[in-house]
């Protein structure tokens, strides 16, 4: 039994690696071809103009390895900063284990801090991928 939670846990501790390492991925992309995030959570069409964006697997599977990673930041950040807070302060939740209002910070806020970093990468993709219409319209003459 102890082998299968040791594997559990192995999967689990690769699993947030590999969403560290998405999110990381998914800056450096926002950061040199702003399309490429807007694409994938399909703000812009991909193709024709014209067309109805469908939804991918692998965009999907991206963009939710993505906001876990940025989760795994936020709750590993706001969790080091908060260690002033002693472990004795807490609750004993519904299911009887003690549960520390450092954790249950850090989670609320790592949360909440994927959806607002992911948000706020998306408006700097919009903003990016605008500029770059414009100086290409200017550069052409076109207005």
């Amino acid at each position: 039994m102890s082998i299968v939670l040791s594997g559990i846990m192995l999967a689990i501790k690769l699993m947030g690696t590999v969403a560290v390492i998405a999110a990381v991925w998914a800056v450096g992309i926002a950061w040199n071809d702003p399309r490429k995030i807007l694409e994938m959570s399909e703000e812009i069409a991909r193709g024709n103009e014209g067309s109805v964006p469908r939804p991918l697997l692998r965009h999907r599977a991206a963009l939710i390895l993505i906001f876990v990673g940025f989760a795994i930041f936020g709750f590993g950040g706001v969790y080091a900063g908060l260690s002033w807070i002693p472990n004795s302060w807490g609750v004993v939740d519904e299911d009887g284990e003690w549960s520390p209002y450092r954790y249950s910070i850090a989670s609320l806020a790592g949360m909440t801090g994927a959806f607002l970093f992911a948000r706020f990468m998306l408006d700097y993709c919009r903003r990016r991928l605008r500029e770059q219409w414009r100086h290409e319209a200017e550069r052409t003459g076109r207005n």
